[in-house]
């Protein structure tokens, strides 16, 4: 991950978590519901604040997160105790065992990587991944004219074409691929939604 993207998620974990609380994400819920078996094990890749754990918890999934910020697990497991939440980071997700999980998410993550270590990441993202299961991740552009954003964040660039194709040489195929704009907002998110085909 990049450093400066985690060291402002570090130092800012409460904005922007009340900034995420604000925005019910509809859409990622449905495709949770509509992709995810119930009582499966899920792991939430960047599950920030916590926010989609204790939701698909509630919803009679087996979820668990990870994050590379240590002040967003912080604020999770103050706000959901009942929850779990661990350390780990992209590219390598190095505490993570291969083929531990159902099913994966990984919302508004593979962004803050530099560009270089995102087919890691896909690799990685795919072998936590039993056969069969399924993934769903999603991304979006800086909303600035160039990739760091005014907060020092990391907003790589990624092609919606160019990630499929990283999932399929990982073993993927996709099962669906769509840009939206956020409800009520400017920012635009292309999702996947991909079942790993083998191991």
């Amino acid at each position: 991950m990049d450093s400066k993207t985690v060291a402002k998620y570090d130092s800012d974990a409460e904005s922007f978590i009340a900034d995420w609380m604000s925005q019910p994400p509809v859409m990622l819920r449905r495709l949770i519901i509509n992709n995810f078996t119930p009582k499966s094990k899920i792991l939430d890749i960047g599950s920030g604040s916590g926010r989609d754990v204790a939701w698909m918890t509630e919803a009679q999934f087996n979820a668990e997160g990870v994050d590379a910020s240590k002040g967003l697990l912080s604020a999770a497991r103050l706000k959901y105790p009942h929850a779990v939440f661990r350390y780990d980071t992209l590219p390598a997700l190095a505490n993570t065992l291969s083929a531990a999980y159902d099913h994966a998410l990984c919302s508004a993550v593979l962004m803050h990587l530099p560009r270089g270590e995102i087919p890691a990441a896909v690799a990685n993202i795919v072998r936590v991944v039993a056969c069969g299961g399924k993934i769903i991740c999603s991304v979006r552009p800086s909303r600035e004219l160039t990739e760091r954003e005014a907060d020092d964040r990391l907003f790589t660039d990624i092609n919606l074409d160019d990630l499929a194709a990283m999932f399929r040489a990982n073993s993927c195929n996709v099962l669906d691929a769509q840009s939206t704009f956020a409800a009520g907002t400017d920012r635009i998110w292309h999702t996947l939604v991909l079942e790993k085909i083998s191991s």
